[in-house]
């Protein structure tokens, strides 16, 4: 043993000085980037920030988009549908992998996918020869990201929008007659018209931060389910890094969370100004601001038993987490820890009992 030991530590050694044998193991190293100060930007509290211009894109990549959604382009090319198709395809490999060591497969099973958006996650769940495959989510939930005067006209429009792209996806991700066609409804899932004990897995992915009502979502999933259904949420959280999704956050390390809603504002109209009228509206109604543990808590009160509860944190974020931001972030929202300030996701499985 000792000899192996005298070995590995020879071996280490001669990794540590020679460059070559460390990008040989470890590849490349990554240097982050220089970030440029644009401004100061001073709060109502006495606080001063400093503002960086790339924050934004090394955080949020694509952030712009938000400002032009592409329901006001037009529907997305064939090469974009695949890029999605094949993010779609990893990640229900992922959830499947992690649900089989739960002993769970899809096979003549009933499933359902809220917020699925494009249907691309939904097409590669009916792949794996489910009973049925339901795929919801709510139109009206884009009005609080878009500018515009005509309210009314926005839920009809996403429905078509989100129709056709479906049609789109379903064409080309779904080659094999064998495979079921998905079925698609306008759903709340905090209200949902589906009966009780209807379904064998319900899933998410990156859906439920968006839920005003995390707790009563929770619940009725509980309802829906079938007695030993899974639940099955991946969370993106409010507290996280890049938590405040594309519209807002703002240009300094987890600045949605360090301000307060008041600050928010004069931020918005200090440093973004052209983008607060679509801004501010998702901030306050599209993010809601549940912590890990309520996120657990909410699963136990629903009478779900924990199958696992998976903080994911990036490990720069663990060194980035300064004692001031983790004082500030609690001022505004006690119950925030550490944790969900690093995280940049959590994996939540759960079964009814």
């Amino acid at each position: 043993m000792l000899f192996i030991r005298k070995i590995l530590q020879f071996f280490f050694a001669r990794v540590k000085k020679s460059k070559f044998l460390k990008y040989l193991l470890f590849g490349p190293k990554k240097t982050r980037p220089k970030l440029t100060f644009f401004r100061e930007f001073n709060d109502t509290k006495n606080s001063t920030y400093s503002l960086f211009k790339e924050y934004r894109d090394l955080t949020q990549p694509g952030w712009r988009n938000a400002l032009n959604p592409s329901r006001s382009i037009g529907l997305p090319n064939e090469f974009q549908i695949n890029k999605s198709i094949t993010k779609a395809k990893a990640l229900v490999e992922q959830t499947m992998k992690l649900l089989s060591n739960f002993n769970f497969n899809l096979e003549n099973k009933r499933v359902l996918e809220f917020g699925c958006n494009d249907g691309s996650k939904t097409c590669e769940f009916s792949k794996m020869n489910p009973r049925e495959i339901i795929g919801s989510d709510i139109s009206y939930y884009y009005e609080h990201d878009r500018k515009d005067d005509k309210k009314s006209k926005i839920a009809k429009d996403e429905l078509d929008y989100l129709s056709n792209l479906r049609k789109m996806v379903a064409n080309i991700s779904i080659q094999n007659k064998n495979h079921k066609i998905p079925n698609y409804v306008d759903d709340n899932i905090c209200n949902s018209s589906f009966k009780s004990n209807s379904f064998d897995l319900v899933f998410s992915w990156n859906v439920l931060e968006h839920i005003q009502q995390p707790e009563l979502a929770i619940s009725e999933i509980h309802r829906i389910l079938k007695p030993n259904g899974i639940v099955y949420n991946k969370y993106n959280p409010f507290f996280c890094q890049g938590g405040g999704h594309s519209l807002a956050t703002l240009d300094f390390p987890w600045g949605h969370v360090r301000l307060d809603e008041s600050n928010i504002k004069k931020y918005l109209r200090e440093v973004r100004p052209q983008e607060y009228d679509i801004a501010y509206p998702f901030y306050k109604n599209s993010l809601n601001r549940m912590t890990i543990n309520e996120l657990k808590t909410y699963h136990i009160n629903a009478g779900f038993e924990l199958l696992a509860l998976v903080p994911i944190p990036k490990q720069s974020n663990i060194y980035d987490v300064t004692e001031e931001i983790l004082e500030q972030s609690k001022i505004n929202y006690p119950k925030v820890e550490f944790i969900d300030l690093v995280s940049n996701g959590v994996i939540c499985v759960a079964r009814k009992k």
